[in-house]
Formats: C-alpha cells, sequence, structure tokens
C-alpha cells in the first residue's frame, strides 16, 4: 500500500505544479499583453492575405474550352 501513497502523492504535486504553471502563465501572458498582440497580428495577416489567389489566364482559358466540347 505505501506505492499506492507515493503514486497519490506524486499525482497530486503534479497537479499543483501543473496548476502553477497555468496560473503564471496567465499572468505573464496579461502583463506582456501578448494575448492581445497576437490578436492584433492575426487581424493584420488577415487583412494583408489575398482573398483568393485567382488562376492564370491561359488555365482557365483552356479549363473553358474542355466545357464548350
Amino acid at each position: 500500500m505505501e506505492i499506492f501513497g507515493i503514486m497519490f502523492s506524486l499525482l497530486i504535486f503534479l497537479t499543483v505544479i501543473a496548476g502553477l504553471f497555468l496560473v503564471f502563465r496567465f499572468v505573464a501572458l496579461w502583463y506582456w499583453k501578448i494575448d492581445k498582440i497576437v490578436d492584433r497580428l492575426e487581424g493584420i495577416e488577415r487583412n494583408t492575405r489575398p482573398q483568393k489567389i485567382a488562376t492564370p489566364v491561359s488555365e482557365s482559358a483552356s479549363n473553358n474550352q474542355a466545357r464548350e466540347d
């Protein structure tokens, strides 16, 4: 039964460490405004990326010919 106690203690310890990591991570992201920076960068990326890549003229012309036949 001693192994069960050790494993349970280890599980509790790892859970506490993971919880502390998440809390400190949240505070660091908030303090340096990293989450807002990421949101703004994603918005800039959406605005600067072309909406749809146009097909080359020669490719679209060959597709139209194939449809007419």
